[in-house]
């Protein structure tokens, strides 16, 4: 039932128009470490680096904190080229962004799918404390925010509430985009869980208030429905200023392009009866 409330979502992203257009920013050096925790699940561990044109990411497990991260992601936005290291197999992925992508998706999106089945609000109410911290040469701003589940008649959705308290690092230029608003929000994983049993349900988002934009520094947010509650952290572990390394942000040279997947073909088993030639 998840699964099929997933798809719904990314139907309604689909059709949304993107927000910014291709850019190409200049950061200063700048490397953020930060742990989150859902749940009862195990805590992972983000770290960002950010030098000139060009951001790096990399995620793993708390626990494997000595071991190499499964997957690093560059994004060289001065040529428009993403970047997967598998660092466990010194192997690469990357593609060029054709110039046209996020234009297209902005002038010409999909058109929306009708709706279907009982109505389900997703109200989302953010409000700007006006408290301020500095990270480096960036302003982090902090945001609290109220979504609200609101199922009309009918619907299998259940009633819910998710309180967010974050701070969010602005930086311009995030993700190769003009506008560094966090993009899809309400965040998927804060509410997600609200509606998995909402898979016919017909989802109507409304934003209220000015969205968080940026980087997710330190956030905590409480989920609650029908008695449960469910409480998620991001919490910043390190921050750095330091000049970092432009070897960070390209293919290490030992590393090999992952080679694609061979296609195969079905072989006829042969008949043990068969007439032998």
């Amino acid at each position: 039932m998840l699964r099929a409330s997933a798809f719904a979502l990314f139907a309604v992203l689909a059709a949304a128009p993107a927000k910014s257009t291709w850019v190409v920013p200049n950061f200063h050096d700048l490397m953020i470490k930060t742990r989150e925790t859902r749940g009862l699940s195990h805590p992972m561990v983000a770290a960002w680096y950010f030098k000139g044109p060009r951001q790096r990411a990399e995620h793993l497990s708390e626990s494997s904190l000595n071991r190499l991260p499964f997957v690093a992601s560059i994004m060289q936005c001065d040529l428009r080229t993403r970047i997967f290291l598998q660092e466990h197999m010194k192997t690469y992925t990357s593609f060029v962004v054709p110039v046209e992508e996020k234009e297209r998706t902005r002038l010409h999106p999909l058109p929306p799918k009708p709706p279907t089945g009982p109505e389900v609000t997703v109200t989302s109410d953010s409000v700007d404390t006006g408290e301020r911290r500095q990270i480096g040469s960036y302003e982090a701003h902090r945001i609290k925010t109220t979504i609200t589940i609101e199922p009309g008649k009918d619907a299998a959705t259940k009633p819910g509430k998710v309180e967010i308290d974050g701070w969010y690092l602005d930086l311009p230029g995030l993700n190769c985009g003009e506008d560094s608003a966090r993009e899809n929000f309400p965040p998927v994983a804060e509410w997600m869980v609200l509606v998995r049993g909402a898979a016919h349900d017909h989802l109507i988002f409304k934003n209220l208030g000015t969205p968080p934009r940026g980087l997710v520094v330190d956030e905590s947010s409480t989920q609650r429905q029908a008695g449960n509650t469910i409480v998620n952290k991001i919490e910043l572990l390190e921050a750095s200023d330091q000049l970092l390394d432009e070897s960070l942000f390209e293919v290490p040279p030992d590393y090999v392009p992952r080679e694609k997947p061979e296609s195969h073909t079905l072989q006829k088993i042969p008949d043990p009866n068969a007439p032998q030639p």
